[in-house]
């Protein structure tokens, strides 16, 4: 009894040794330098615009790409096509409805390589409480910038806005307002601090004797 106590013990040791996993550097959007847009096509001409407000938070590595994530938050209601009269119609009950979903979210699931710089990711957009399926590819590039490491993440995603109940009633109409929606983003990113690594406390050898 005493052997198989001992062994057990022993067994356990390497659970209590292991390091929390690391995760890939985090990086913080720089606001001012960061967009993410969109061009949809009204009447057969495209339109573009944009969202003025929205987070990112990034963790990426391109040579660990299973601790990578993209987990990314837009207020609706900071949407700006350069028209008041089609602004006010994105905002109301018919597509965002802002007054009752207050953000559009988007996380990565998966990621792929393509090469040193073009990467593929699928991950779940979630508008109106519907969420689906949304693949995004990018490239992911850094750069020093007066001595200062900066990253640079910019790409894009192609959805179809009636899967996500944008567009009501007339405007479910593809004859006027295509289902096709391409979000184009480019976001300046700059090193967050890095914590030091917390190691889970090796416990006192186990005692041979009863």
């Amino acid at each position: 009894m005493k052997i198989l106590r001992h062994c057990f013990c022993l067994a356990l040791v390497p659970l209590f040794t292991l390091t929390a996993q690391a995760a890939a550097p985090a990086y913080q959007m720089d606001d001012a330098k960061s967009s993410l847009g969109f061009t949809a096509t009204q009447e057969g001409a495209k339109f573009d615009g944009s969202f003025h407000k929205f987070t990112a938070k990034i963790s990426f590595s391109p040579a660990d790409l299973a601790a990578s994530c993209f987990d990314v938050t837009v207020d609706p209601a900071s949407a700006d096509s350069h028209d008041a009269d089609r602004d006010g119609t994105l905002k109301g009950p018919d597509f965002f409805d802002v007054t009752k979903f207050k953000a559009a979210h988007y996380v990565t699931g998966a990621f792929s390589k393509v090469d040193a710089t073009h990467f593929t990711a699928t991950g779940k957009l979630t508008m109106r409480n519907v969420t689906r399926d949304v693949p995004i590819a990018f490239t992911f590039t850094e750069r020093n910038e007066g001595g200062k490491s900066v990253a640079y993440l910019a790409g894009s995603a192609n959805l179809k806005r009636l899967e996500f109940g944008l567009g009501q009633g007339d405007y479910a109409d593809t004859g006027s307002l295509a289902d096709a929606v391409q979000v184009k983003f480019n976001l300046r990113l700059l090193p967050t601090a890095v914590t030091g690594e917390k190691k889970i406390p090796t416990p006192p050898p186990a005692s041979q004797t009863q």
